[in-house]
């Protein structure tokens, strides 16, 4: 991440402390009462502004789902799973659903039969969801 997507510390600190802060000369305050917030919070922020949280998306449109498994050689691979799969539930839900869940049992099962990893299939829900 560029430091231009960075959100300012100030806001960050206000976030998580649920109170305004504001800068004060070189230090940050609580703008009401100006009380100096601690260092072990500022050093939390910035752990924070420089490690945001990934979150990953919940449903992808079909559509997205099959750029992301072209994209990443796995659409022939899991296409051929699911038409030869027993998984009748997972064969419709691949021909009709017009988006796909992150928590489909059957989905989860598909691709832990293939060796997937579930930080694998949250990776490609995160590059579907930027297709």
């Amino acid at each position: 991440m560029q430091d231009i997507d960075k959100k300012p510390l100030v806001d960050v600190l206000s976030e998580q402390l649920g109170e305004q802060v504001v800068m004060s000369g070189e230090n940050y305050v609580y703008m009401i009462g100006l009380l100096p917030v601690s260092r072990a919070d500022v050093d939390v922020a910035r752990l924070e502004q420089n490690n945001p949280k990934v979150i990953i998306p919940v449903q992808v449109t079909m559509r997205q789902a099959r750029l992301a498994l072209l994209q990443s050689g796995l659409l022939t691979t899991i296409e051929s799973s699911i038409v030869n799969g027993t998984d009748e539930a997972m064969k419709i839900e691949w021909e009709y659903a017009t988006e796909i869940r992150r928590d489909w049992e059957s989905l989860n099962a598909l691709t832990a039969s293939m060796g997937m990893t579930s930080t694998e299939l949250d990776d490609l829900f995160l590059l579907a969801s930027s297709l």
